[in-house]
């Protein structure tokens, strides 16, 4: 949401040079020479991309295979939970005070590492020491969990829907997959 907002940040303190961002929704920004998301930028790169595959004897399909064997299988998922009414505002309020009061500790059977409360604009680790978060202020949190995989909530600011996001990563597409599946029970647990 704020890539450029970054961008301007990195170039004002020199201590970071910016390679690429996007947001779940599709935007991607991969040069700040346009500071606005879009799918043009991304949709040029991913034909360079397959330029060099196919001229290696590979599909685009075979180069992400090779990446996902040397980084690790990622998949992303949202939940999106629509409460209407009144009751609907109100539990997903509920939710939202209960899991910044009573921080869940596994998701899956994954412990989370760090819990980021960017309305309280602090990070908590498992241990129980703070740190600062610079981000801009919203009521969003997200878990950091043990294998690099993490779990962010937040409520809608336009819907009557609480969101779930979920970025797992694992060593197989199998384990990736059951992982997620594993996700989404523990999500289930906190929306009933």
């Amino acid at each position: 949401k704020f890539i450029a907002e970054k961008i301007q940040k990195f170039e004002e303190d020199c201590q970071h040079t910016f390679i690429f961002g996007f947001e779940e929704s599709y935007g991607y920004l991969i040069k700040p020479f346009v500071r606005d998301k879009d799918a043009i930028q991304a949709l040029v790169l991913l034909a360079e991309v397959a330029s060099f595959y196919k001229k290696s004897g590979k599909t685009l399909y075979d180069g992400l295979q090779d990446l996902f064997e040397k980084y690790g299988f990622y998949q992303e998922k949202t939940i999106s939970v629509t409460m209407d009414g009144i009751e609907g505002t109100e539990k997903i309020q509920a939710i939202m005070d209960k899991c910044r009061n009573e921080a869940p500790h596994l998701f899956g059977n994954v412990p989370v590492t760090a819990t980021e409360d960017f309305k309280s604009q602090k990070i908590t680790n498992a241990g129980g020491n703070t740190d600062k978060l610079a981000f801009p202020a919203a009521d969003v949190l997200k878990y950091i969990l043990s294998d690099g995989s993490w779990i962010a909530i937040r409520p809608s600011g336009t819907e009557p829907k609480i969101k779930f996001y979920i970025a797992a990563k694992a060593a197989t597409a199998k384990e990736v997959a059951a992982k997620v599946a594993g996700f989404e029970a523990s999500i289930e647990k906190l929306v009933e």
